[in-house]
């Protein structure tokens, strides 16, 4: 199975070239019909320490577009996700791209979220944007 990603990160301004990574985005191609995943850093809120309310209603307004495009039509899931690579000005903009097996994701978010991985998968660090709810949930039941 072919997973898609695009690991997003948030900045204050345009302008400011470091932003720090915050959210992946996962678009799995597979035979059944493709699905678009979210996932947000455990503890998003700390990690963006110092954001204005307004600047955190920012990021919940796109997790909840994400959840909305994960319950979507494939063709509208997939314009979503190729949209979001195309993210570079604004607060929320795509860090880096690309596609790998879920296994190789744990490397990935090593080496651009910082993680001390200790044997846990990736999705140890970070909560489902849930589809049903559209809401921040664990992650314990994303298969791996």
């Amino acid at each position: 199975m072919i997973n898609y990603y695009h690991i997003l990160e948030y900045t204050t301004s345009e302008l400011q070239s470091d932003g720090k990574p915050f959210a992946i985005v996962l678009y799995q191609d597979e035979e059944r019909p493709s699905t678009l995943g979210g996932f947000i850093l455990r503890n998003w809120e700390e990690v963006l320490c110092h954001r204005a309310p307004s600047e955190i209603s920012v990021i919940r307004d796109f997790l909840s577009d994400v959840a909305h495009y994960s319950q979507a039509e494939e063709i509208l899931s997939k314009g979503f996700f190729q949209h979001l690579g195309a993210l570079s000005t604004g607060p929320i903009r795509t860090f880096v791209s690309g596609n790998c097996s879920l296994e190789d994701l744990d490397s990935l978010s090593n080496t651009f979220f910082g993680l001390a991985t200790c044997g846990n998968p990736w999705q140890a660090f970070f909560d489902s944007v849930r589809e049903d709810s559209w809401e921040i949930s664990d992650t314990s039941g994303i298969p791996s």
